[in-house]
Parts: C-alpha cells; sequence; structure tokens
C-alpha cells in the first residue's frame, strides 16, 4: 500500500472557504466550569466537553484532511498548509474561548487571551516507532513553580483536538498527572501515566508543564491532532475597564504599531 493511500485527491479550494464545524453555543454551566478549572490546576489537563457540534465534525475533518500534503520527512511526514485558514477555525468556539480566560486567573473573567500558535500533527498508522515521541515536558522540569501547596498559572495553554472519538487506538497522548506540581512524579520514577481520551466535540485544555508523550495510532487512518497554544494578554483587571476619553484620542492618532498598542489595547 502507498504511504500516501489515506490522503484524499485535493479538494477544490471553494469548496472548503466555509468551515464545516459549527460550535456549542451554550455556556458551560458555572458548576462545570469549576470543576473543569479545578481539574486543570490539580492533574494538569482537563476535558471541556461537547465544545463542537458532534454532526459537523466529521465534514470539517474532511476538508482539513484534504488540505494535507506529503512532507517527506521522519518527523512530519505529512502537514496541514500553513495558509490553510481552516485550522485556525476551531478556536472560535464560544466554550473553550470561556474557559482559556478563566484558565490564566482566578479573577473571574480573567485576562483577554491570544493565540501563540497553531498546529496539526498529522501522521500515518502504525508509524515506525522512531517517530513517536518519547517522555518529555515543556519547561520547568524542576516544578518550582508549583511546590509546596502553591501554585503558579501557567504562562500558555494548550487545546488540544482529535475530531474522532479517541480510544488508545488512535494514537492519544499520555500524561503523567499532577506532575506539573510534584517533582516526584515522573516516568523515571516509574508514575502512572492516563491517556487523553475525549469525545468528538471535546476540547482538553493542557498545561505541558506535566510530563507528556504521544504514541502511535494502531488503526487504519491519519492520526490527525490539532494543538493551539494560548497565553494571557496583560490587562490591568482591577483598573476601571473604560477607555478615556484622551486616552481615546491617543489611539485615534496614532500611526505607529507600539502607539497603537499602548493606547489600544484590548480596546484595539
Amino acid at each position: 500500500m502507498s504511504a500516501h493511500a489515506h490522503i484524499p485527491a485535493a479538494a477544490d479550494p471553494a469548496a472548503a472557504e466555509t468551515p464545516a464545524l459549527r460550535f456549542v453555543q451554550e455556556p458551560v454551566h458555572p458548576n462545570d466550569e469549576g470543576n473543569i478549572l479545578l481539574t486543570l490546576r490539580e492533574r494538569g489537563f482537563a476535558t471541556i466537553s461537547n465544545v463542537f457540534e458532534r454532526d459537523s465534525v466529521d465534514g470539517f475533518l474532511a476538508q482539513v484532511t484534504a488540505s494535507v500534503t506529503a512532507k517527506e520527512t521522519w518527523w512530519h511526514p505529512y502537514e496541514v498548509p500553513e495558509d490553510c485558514a481552516l485550522t485556525i477555525h476551531p478556536t472560535r468556539a464560544p466554550r473553550l474561548r470561556q474557559m482559556l480566560r478563566r484558565a490564566f486567573s482566578p479573577i473571574a473573567p480573567g485576562p483577554h487571551v491570544g493565540l501563540v500558535s497553531s498546529g496539526w500533527i498529522v501522521r500515518p498508522h502504525s508509524p515506525d516507532p522512531k517517530v513517536v515521541h518519547d517522555w518529555h515536558k515543556d519547561g520547568d522540569h524542576l516544578v518550582l513553580g508549583c511546590r509546596d501547596g502553591h501554585y503558579d498559572y501557567p504562562s500558555v495553554i494548550h487545546a488540544v483536538m482529535y475530531f474522532t472519538d479517541m480510544t488508545p487506538a488512535h494514537g492519544p497522548t499520555y500524561v503523567i498527572p499532577r506532575s506539573h506540581r510534584d517533582p516526584k512524579l515522573s516516568p523515571h520514577a516509574g508514575t502512572p501515566d492516563e491517556a487523553f481520551l475525549p469525545q468528538k466535540g471535546d476540547v482538553v485544555l493542557w498545561d505541558q508543564r506535566t510530563w507528556h508523550r504521544g504514541s502511535a495510532r494502531t488503526v487504519p487512518g491519519l492520526r490527525m491532532m490539532a494543538i493551539h497554544c494560548f497565553y494571557p494578554l496583560p490587562t490591568a483587571i482591577n483598573s476601571v475597564p473604560t477607555m478615556s476619553p484622551a486616552q481615546r484620542q491617543a489611539l485615534a492618532a496614532a500611526t505607529d504599531p507600539i502607539d497603537q498598542l499602548m493606547y489600544g489595547g484590548t480596546w484595539g
């Protein structure tokens, strides 16, 4: 079988202009919101259920898959083109945005959030083991920020989307729960791990200060996942959230990007 057997023929670009993915508009219930945030802080990851309308997910995934191209490198054998507008569309989901703001701060509603990076991992099923990430964490290996019961809010949070009902055979990400808070919890100490197994319309919020690794997809098809990285925009939460007339005038007169950022901030 060809290495590219799971990549369909290129679709008509016009057909992909309107993303098929639809969003659940109902806000996350306050009780569920609190539980998700607590789980994220304590375990390093948490699932937001029903972010996308389930019956729209397959069509959207087919749209993205149609844009996949072969890259012919051992680490990234396939890629979704960076100029594919579909890749950013899931970040517009209201339930995701609601939870992201609260995940960065104990003060409601939390800071405004910006997108740092957006990427898709696309790999064939049953890959050579060398292309599967081994255990690692993205910073703070000594857990300096969250020791002795103290918790430092993360500087970035990742949102992971698989767009399918995940099982261990679908190549989930594995993490060591709470390893972002306790340096004794690590793969080198034999600590049990846990897989991300969300449903088709779910999103996993993830603090990558936890130990984590990828896994191989063993059932036919491409292993596809979107990873969007977000950061909190610095805002004066305790200040009056109203732009003064003088500041409004300064923003209107600003022509330099630095001045526009200075006077526009989150109003810009």
